[in-house]
């Protein structure tokens, strides 16, 4: 908001806080996907508020397989929950092997987009290790 605009008091509460930063937009405690590849294991943070999933360069989550789409389905974090949204008809998402439009992710989750097959993660929960 620039200075010389004024600001509806209705709409703006000061003492709202939230885990997200809003200037970086990242994710101050985010879930995770878990990927084990034949002799590692890699993780992504679900770190910022929107992550795209697809074969496009330009996607958070790359996925080189003839049968992926440019953008395949996207994560979105919103009241501390993580939501799965397939985005292209031609495309298949599965949990847990059944295929989903959307879905709330919930702890071990195992999604798949084309080739590459996920195990969700959530956040942490404070004074709780995060599970590997």
């Amino acid at each position: 908001m620039k200075q010389d605009e004024k600001c509806d008091p209705k709409l703006y509460d000061p003492t709202f806080k939230t885990t997200v930063d809003e200037v970086q937009g990242t994710i101050g405690n985010p879930g995770r996907l878990v990927e084990k590849t034949s002799d590692e294991e890699a993780t992504i943070e679900l770190n910022r508020s929107l992550i795209l999933i697809g074969s496009d360069p330009a996607a958070d989550i790359i996925v080189e397989d003839s049968k992926a789409t440019d953008y395949i389905a996207e994560i979105t974090h919103e009241n501390s929950f993580y939501t799965l949204r397939r985005l292209e008809n031609r495309s298949t998402v599965t949990v847990d092997n059944k295929p989903v439009e959307e879905h709330v992710l919930a702890d071990g989750d195992e999604i798949q987009f084309a080739d590459r097959t996920f195990l969700y993660r959530a956040p942490a929960q404070p004074n709780q290790p995060q599970e590997s």
